[in-house]
Formats: structure tokens, sequence, C-alpha cells
């Protein structure tokens, strides 16, 4: 049996990239023991790894973890100069939290010359991938003008986006962002935004096809501005559920033949407006069924 030249050089290899990763998971593993001092130490060992060893996500993961350790002062000094190091690392590789933190440190002049230019630039970027901290601050950002003309219409949608997600001060902000745009009823919406349409659409649909449930907000307003600049993945739809005695506008999106197609939309979900991890396909007749129980017999 012949061996290939260079064999045990990959052996050797495989090994060193297999202990990398075992050591950021003791990292990991002591971190969530709250034994700071080991994840430093595993984590730092991980980072002086050669870059060929270690894929560009966990080392991403890496340096952000060590950033936050620093930045949140578990097991060392609280030292943002440090954290700033790490994250600024992070950041580059494109980690969506380093690049928020990145973003507020320009914004607020931390370690670095305060610029807010720069600080919309990660912000944004950090936004794109679903970064709830830097959603609503790209919102605070496009609503004052900070790094680019103000526009109330961006704001609102990165607002909708964090508050979707559990933000409550996004979902404040939105709150009293919204009557300045467009006032939205659910009779208004469908007639002035033909990117949502009305309930009587999913009730049109073939019960065994399937669509995406993307998101559930207290207004259709927050909805309409979520969707905003994503015209081409119409048809957007809405229904009404009550939620703690409140109406909840729930959002679906597109009418698939079957459950691939929706699977495969599913993947390819724009952060911004909701983690992919976050939508679930439903057959129409699931959620026909809930704004109509009688079309569930």
């Amino acid at each position: 049996m012949m061996v290939a030249a260079g064999w045990p050089a990959l052996i050797a290899l495989l090994l060193v990239v297999q202990t990398t990763l075992a050591d950021y998971q003791s990292g990991l593993d002591a971190y969530n023991n709250g034994d700071y001092d080991s994840a430093l130490s595993e984590w730092t060992a991980v980072a002086a790894a050669p870059p060929d060893n270690i894929s560009p996500a966990t080392m991403a993961e890496t340096n952000y973890a060590i950033g936050m350790l620093y930045w949140l002062g578990q097991g060392v000094q609280v030292d943002y100069s440090e954290a700033s190091q790490w994250m600024h690392k992070a950041a580059e590789l494109g980690h969506a939290g380093a690049q928020g933190k990145v973003g507020y440190l320009y914004s607020e002049g931390i370690t670095v010359a305060q610029n807010r230019q720069i600080a919309f630039e990660w912000f944004s970027k950090a936004a794109k991938q679903g970064d709830i901290d830097a959603q609503y601050n790209l919102g605070i950002y496009y609503l004052n003008g900070w790094g680019a003309p103000p526009d109330k219409t961006m704001a609102a949608q990165y607002m909708a986006a964090a508050a979707a997600r559990g933000d409550t001060d996004a979902e404040a902000a939105l709150a009293g962002l919204l009557p300045q745009l467009n006032p939205s009823t659910p009779d208004a919406v469908a007639g002035a935004d033909p990117v949502i349409l009305p309930t009587s659409w999913i009730l049109e649909q073939n019960p065994n096809q399937y669509t995406i449930q993307v998101i559930g907000l207290r207004s259709i307003g927050g909805l309409e501005n979520l969707v905003r600049g994503y015209a081409d993945m119409a048809p957007f739809a809405f229904y009404v559920q009550q939620k703690s005695n409140l109406p909840l506008y729930l959002l679906v999106q597109g009418a698939y033949p079957d459950l691939a197609s929706a699977r495969a939309a599913k993947d390819k979900f724009p952060p911004a407006i909701q983690n992919p991890e976050e939508v679930w396909i439903r057959k129409f007749k699931q959620v026909q069924a809930l704004i109509q129980p009688s079309a569930a017999q």
C-alpha cells in the first residue's frame, strides 16, 4: 500500500486544527463556568495560532470573546484600549457583534478619535448581519443625520428590525417615529403600500402550498418600514392576532409550491428584516386556520 508524500504532515496539520478548535471550546466551557482566567488563557492560545490552522469564523469569535472579557472586566480590569484592539481584529474578520462594538467606540470617541462617519459604516455592516444593537444605533444615526443624510424612513426600518427582536428602546423610538411617516391602519396599508397585501390574499392561496412567517409587530407601520426597499421579495401580506389583549400584526412572505423551495428562500432571508433562524415555514392552511378557524375543517 502506497502512502502519498506529505501524508504525515497532513495528519499533523489536522491534529493542530482539531486541538485549536478544542481549545476554543475549552475556553467557552471555562467561561460558562465563571472561570474567566482559564477562558482568557485558552482563547489567547487560539488567537496566537497560525492563521492557516484555524477558520476565519473561529478566529473572529475568539477575538471577540477576548475583547468582551476586557470590555466587561471579566477576570481582568476593564480595559477599553485592550478591548478595542481585539474588537477591531474580530470586526475585520466579519464578526457582527464586534463590528457593532467598533461602531460604538467611534461613535463615542472611546480609545479612538470620535468619527461618526466611520461609526456609521461599522454600524451598517453589523446591522446588515442582524446585530440588534447596531440596528438600533443605525436607526438613531439615520434619524439624526449622523454619517449620512437624515432619513426617517431608513431610521424606522432599522428601529423596526431591532424592535422585532425585543429591543424595547427601539420599539419606543419607533412608536414616536411612525406618526411622522405614513399614518397606518390595516385598510390604509393595503391600499397605500402594494408591497404588503391584505389578509384576503392569504385566504386565497392554495392551502397546501407554503409561506414564510416572518415577524409580528404592534403596528402595520412597523411592518411597512421593515420591508421598505425589499420589493423584490414580494409578495408580503399580513394578518392580525390578539396577544395580551392587543393586536399583533404578523407578516408573511411568499407563496412556495413545495417545502424545498420555501427552505431555500428561508436560508437567504435578509437579516435586516429578520434573522433567518427566527423565521419559520408554514403551510397556508395553518395560517388560514388562524385567520378563519373554519378553514381548518
